[in-house]
């Protein structure tokens, strides 16, 4: 029997509704709550380890990774990159890695090799890189599962987070904080995303790039729009920031079925007053 590609889409996206985005869903913490997700911290303490250039090789900059130290004895946690935006250093995106780590991650921010030069493909590239290091190299090796990897960043950043889905198909979730890219067209990217705009960015103006990027997008996807933000707001801690980024990655790095209605249609820790504008398909 034939079906309409109608009903074949709807089917698709139903499915990604119900079922965990891996075949070995991950449950960390307990069920989700607004409080629970808006909250500055999640139920596991971080430790901290900053590395050097040197100590990172040339895939990137100086880093710092994050991971839970009050895991049970052989937990794996899943691994999220976050890169900054241009002339940004990792400060930019180091309060969201810290505090998506405290819900069960291994995270990496890191400083770009040329914050003035590398463009969206190129922190695409380091994003991967991050990765890598991260599950191959770094102390937190041993606590992170290669299998189960995600990506972040803030403009130039968030672009690349698109970039490094395009590459790497096995990524389970992409977060664009702000995202800039002159290539608008994500058609090809299969990774569940997430893209956050800022309803007072006149840098990143949502029209021409979170929520362009968006409306291109075919895999399961949300487009969420803080109200009265600016391009830089999310470089500082926000509740609903937070609360989305988390929900998101739970849901889909992780594959945690408690978290499917707490991302969509509408998130769980974002307050309806806190946005100007959404759209999702996931």
């Amino acid at each position: 029997m034939r079906l309409s590609h109608r009903l074949a889409s709807g089917l698709a996206l139903a499915a990604v509704a119900i079922a965990p985005s891996s075949a070995l869903a991950v449950e960390n913490g307990p069920a989700p709550t607004s409080a629970y997700l808006r909250a500055d911290s999640g139920p596991y303490s971080v430790t901290a380890k900053a590395y050097s250039d040197a100590e990172t090789g040339s895939g990137f900059g100086a880093a710092t990774v994050y991971a839970p130290s009050n895991g049970a004895a052989g937990q794996k946690f899943g691994v999220v990159a976050f890169a900054p935006g241009w002339t940004e250093s990792a400060s930019a995106v180091d309060w969201l890695a810290k505090r998506v780590a405290t819900f069960g991650f291994v995270t990496i921010s890191f400083n770009v090799n040329n914050t003035f030069l590398d463009f969206p493909d190129s922190r695409g590239k380091q994003l991967l890189s991050a990765l890598d290091f991260v599950t191959n190299t770094s102390t937190a090796k041993t606590l992170a599962d290669a299998s189960r990897q995600g990506v972040s960043g803030h403009s130039m950043g968030g672009g690349g987070t698109l970039y490094a889905s395009r590459a790497r198909k096995s990524l389970k979730a992409a977060v664009g904080l702000a995202p800039w890219s002159t290539d608008t067209n994500w058609s090809d990217v299969v990774t569940p995303s997430l893209e956050i705009g800022a309803q007072n960015d006149f840098i990143a103006p949502v029209n021409g790039h979170a929520k362009a990027f968006y409306n291109t997008l075919t895999a399961p996807k949300q487009y969420l729009e803080m109200k009265s933000f600016g391009h830089l707001q999310t470089n500082y801690p926000s509740a609903q920031v937070g609360a989305s980024t988390v929900a998101w990655f739970k849901r889909f790095v992780d594959g945690d079925a408690r978290y499917v209605s707490a991302t969509c249609p509408t998130q769980l820790g974002v307050q309806a007053s806190e946005l100007s504008a959404s759209q999702s398909a996931c």
